[in-house]
């Protein structure tokens, strides 16, 4: 799952653009087809919208979540790595 995440936030402007290349294309196919009419075509546009938007707060901020934990982990005067979280326990610990 992280290997998504990070895929997913490395390419994500990329991902954005193909997914509404191909919403586009399949709507204006089943258009063209009969199969669809363009305010349905509006309202599942919408609906996907809005559930894509969803799944990309949550990568965003599980992305975010980490650069916190560096940030607190690291000296700001040095730079150096003095601390970590342990995710098992949810507490700080010295980074020996």
């Amino acid at each position: 799952m992280r290997k998504v995440i990070d895929f997913i936030t490395r390419y994500k402007k990329e991902i954005g653009g193909l997914l509404r290349h191909v919403a586009t294309i399949a709507g204006g196919v089943m258009i063209a087809k009969g199969s669809l009419t363009t305010d349905s075509f509006a309202m599942i546009l919408g609906a996907s919208s809005s559930i894509i938007g969803t799944g990309w707060s949550f990568v965003n901020k599980a992305a975010h979540k980490k650069e916190i934990h560096v940030a607190l982990s690291t000296d700001p005067v040095s730079g150096e790595q003095t601390r970590e979280f342990c995710d098992t326990d949810k507490v700080w610990k010295s980074a020996d």
